[in-house]
């Protein structure tokens, strides 16, 4: 496992798995249903950013609290997509706050649009993983 993988799952409050477990198996279970108001308060977003970044109504999170189950894998997927992109601009940027801020700001790369907005699709996530990869290494476009 390597270090963004390692932070990704530090952001969401999750142990790491030891090597009879992976990532992949904990996302296909579903992850607990309080680490989405982990990375919404990590990331200081207001809640009617999560539907819209995850697919999770504030009643579902609710009734899946309240019955102690689990989400469902896409929408584990989902929130592990978003921490993951979370870590890695901490990776690139050295600073939480920098990082925040970057991914709440316009961003002429992704043409004016706000990075946290490309997360809701897999597509728009590579982009800003790519491009948050050009800035580490000096290819500013």
């Amino acid at each position: 496992m390597n270090a963004t993988d390692s932070r990704t799952l530090e952001i969401l409050g999750l142990e790491v798995p030891n090597e009879l477990t992976s990532v992949r198996q904990a996302i296909q279970s579903g992850f607990p249903p309080e680490v989405l108001p982990r990375i919404v308060n990590y990331l200081k977003l207001k809640s009617a950013m999560v539907p819209k970044l995850v697919g999770i109504s504030e009643r579902t999170l609710t009734r899946k609290r309240h019955h102690q189950t689990r989400l469902d894998p896409i929408s584990s997927d989902r929130i592990y997509r978003l921490a993951r992109i979370v870590a890695q601009a901490e990776a690139v940027f050295e600073n939480r706050e920098t990082a925040q801020a970057w991914l709440k700001r316009p961003n002429p790369a992704l043409g004016g649009g706000i990075p946290l907005d490309f997360l809701d699709t897999d597509a728009g996530t590579l982009d800003v993983s790519n491009l948050l990869g050009r800035i580490e290494h000096g290819v500013l476009s």
